[in-house]
Parts: C-alpha cells; structure tokens; sequence
C-alpha cells in the first residue's frame, strides 16, 4: 500500500508565514509605484489644462476687438484689467487677477451684425483656481456673471493677468504636490493683440 505524502500542520503554517512576510515587503512597493504612477498622471494632466488654457488665451487675445458703440469703462477698448470677478471695474493696476477680452459674437450671418461676447479669465483664491467665464451683451452692460464658470487649471497659489503695449501676459503659480506647498511650477506667457488698443 503506498503512502500518500501531504502537508503536515507545521509545513502549512511556515508556508503561510512566507506568504505573509513576503506580501508584507511587497506592499510598500506596491504603494510606491502606484504613487509614483499617480504622480505622473497629475503632472501630465496639469500640462494638458495649462496647454489648453494658454491656447484659449492666446485665441482670445488674437480674436479681440474694439468694444463697438460703448462707451463704458473707456470708449475704445477691447482688452482690460479687472480685480472684479464680474469684470466691470477698470483696474489702474499693471497686473490683476483677472482680465476681459472682447471677442465679438456673429449673431446673424446674411447682414454681417455682431455682438460683444466679453471672456473673462480670473483667478480664484477661495478654491485656487484660475477659471474662465463670458457674457454676450448689446448694450453698454457688462457684468459678467459667474454661474457657469469654467475651471482651466487647479491648485493654483496665485496668479496675474497683465496688460502693456498690445502685449498680453499671464502668470501662474501652481501647487504640484498636495502634500507639499513648496513644491510648485511658474507658468509665464504672453500674447500680441492684431490692433491697436486705446488703454
């Protein structure tokens, strides 16, 4: 009669031990390459949003015209600094928090009418963003509301918006680890506007 070998009690328990020690070192490697993983993928959306919102600026700014037949705030203008986040106070700053750029909105295609559409891009401190809101008016209003604003970029510590001889600027400083405050990226850029603004 033959002797079927099998695990003794003993040999079972050490093999789970083994199991556990080595699931145990195992663990914070895991975690590491899952952090690390999750790092990259932050830092590779952050430069998406950043690229996206410094192309939608630079489109805003290159399509911005004079504010037709308005004479509120400054009779010709089609760029301007405001720290409102309605926009409808001029700054008499170099750099503020946010700025508005007049991009005129075809309503009607057989006679050629426009309407002002004013974007505004501003920054957030209370939630740390740097946001992007517009409003189509007719006439010499233009508050901005904010009830559907878009987010561009997040974990943003401050920002500027500038505004100097046809050159527009923005400047970003944002948080590139949650867990860190002094770990942070510097984002500076400009655009040209295609004409002339009385500012």
């Amino acid at each position: 009669m033959n002797k079927q070998k099998a695990f003794t009690l003993m040999e079972l328990m050490v093999a789970i031990a083994i199991l556990v020690i080595f699931v145990g070192m195992m663990a914070p490697m895991i975690k590491s390459l899952t952090d690390s993983n999750k790092k990259t993928q932050d830092m590779s959306d952050l430069d998406i949003n950043i690229g996206r919102t410094i192309d939608v600026y630079k489109r805003a700014v290159r399509s911005s015209q004079v504010l037709e037949g308005n004479n509120w705030i400054i009779t010709r203008t089609g760029i301007y600094l405001t720290n409102s986040i309605t926009g409808n106070t001029k700054a008499s700053t170099a750099t503020a928090t946010a700025i508005v750029i007049n991009v005129p909105k075809e309503v009607s295609t057989t006679s050629n009418s426009f309407v002002d559409e004013k974007v505004i891009f501003y920054y957030d401190s209370t939630s740390r963003r740097v946001m992007l809101n517009s409003t189509t008016t007719t006439g010499t209003s233009a508050t901005i509301t904010t009830s559907n604003p878009v987010e561009l970029v997040k974990n943003v510590q401050t920002a500027s918006f500038g505004y100097s001889n046809n050159v527009v600027t923005i400047y970003m400083r944002i948080q590139t680890d949650r867990n860190n405050a002094n770990r942070f990226r510097e984002i500076r850029d400009s655009a040209v506007t295609r004409i002339n603004f009385d500012n």
